[in-house]
């Protein structure tokens, strides 16, 4: 009986969480009514939908950059926010990955014949985990660029030896 109460409140508490985090700043930059292709910018941890992707001497934001070049015309540009925060209690990476799988579904992202993820640092962990559990919703091309390991970082040897 102890277990199916805190296993419903853990049901419960995730739910909330992904609500919370369903309305953030999760959002088309630039939506094009094609559907061909999406190209999704992914935060890592500690940043945002807007300061992980904006230059802090021009102030240029990269997803409103490609939104504006004609070489990316006909491509939705969407930009994935989540919770990062510095202290206190975060999402796992599965229950982030769950998170944005649920966000692109409602927002219509995996309409797209193809999407391009940019990830940062941890963003790329998440959109990797996203996209595993995302392919029965989803069967068009997926392609991923991170900047980190999609492996993580490898283990040090204490001693000082590989």
């Amino acid at each position: 009986m102890k277990f199916q109460i805190a296993g419903s409140l853990t049901a419960v508490l995730l739910a909330f969480m992904q609500s919370a985090a369903l309305s953030q700043e999760s959002k088309y930059v630039r939506r094009d009514a094609s559907k061909s292709i999406a190209i999704v910018f992914v935060h890592g941890v500690l940043g945002d939908s807007v300061s992980t992707w904006t230059n802090g001497s021009t102030k240029a934001y990269w997803p409103t950059l490609l939104a504006n070049d004609s070489a990316f015309n006909g491509a939705s540009v969407y930009v994935f926010q989540y919770p990062s925060p510095k202290v206190g209690v975060a999402y796992s990476i599965n229950e982030l990955a769950e998170v944005m799988r649920r966000r692109l579904v409602a927002d219509g992202v995996f309409e797209h014949r193809e999407i391009i993820f940019l990830s940062h640092s941890m963003g790329g962990l998440v959109t990797r985990l996203s996209c595993e559990v995302s392919s029965i919703c989803f069967t068009g091309q997926v392609r991923v660029f991170s900047v980190n390991s999609h492996r993580g970082k490898p283990k040090r040897n204490p001693c000082g030896s590989s």
